[in-house]
Formats: structure tokens, sequence, C-alpha cells
């Protein structure tokens, strides 16, 4: 229970934001990365939420639930690494 508990928090408190850093901050300090990383998951997990509550999965059934918000999530780490993979593999600086 509690490995699971960490492992969710990880997963929804930094990894996305982590990609997006990785993505748009490359000259920043470890301390930097860990609260921006922090900072943009946050952000990204509230504007899930939003947008998962006024979308309308079926009649009278709205989007947001704890599976719903685990798989867009999923998605964009997913998109997020696609994309930082890329620009990576291409030595691209954003």
């Amino acid at each position: 229970m509690i490995i699971e508990l960490l492992i969710a928090l990880v997963l929804v408190l930094f990894v996305p934001g982590y990609l997006i850093v990785q993505i748009f901050f490359k000259n920043i300090t470890i301390l930097e990365k860990i609260t921006l990383s922090i900072s943009f998951s946050i952000i990204i997990s509230f504007i899930i939420s939003i947008m998962l509550g006024f979308i309308k999965v079926a009649e009278k059934v709205y989007g947001f639930n704890r599976y719903y918000f685990s798989i867009t999530l999923a998605v964009l780490s997913i998109l997020f690494f696609m994309i930082w993979y890329f620009l990576a593999r291409k030595n691209i600086i954003l």
C-alpha cells in the first residue's frame, strides 16, 4: 500500500513536469529541475482535472474519475517523452 502510494505520487507529481523541464530547460541546476518539475506536474494535474470535469463521457456521467485521470496523465507523459526523445536524438535545442 505504501509503495503504491509512493509510486503514484512520483508518477503524478514529478514525471510529467520533469519531461517538460527536459524539453524546454537545458542549462539549469538539479535543484531548479526538481522544483520546476514538481510545479509543472501540479499545473498539468490541475489542468487535466479541470478538463475532465467538463467532459461528459456518457449520459449523466462526467469524465473525472481516477481511471480517466490516470489514462490522460499517462498519455501526456508518453507524448512528452516522445517529444523529448526526438529532440535529444536530433540535438535540437528549444
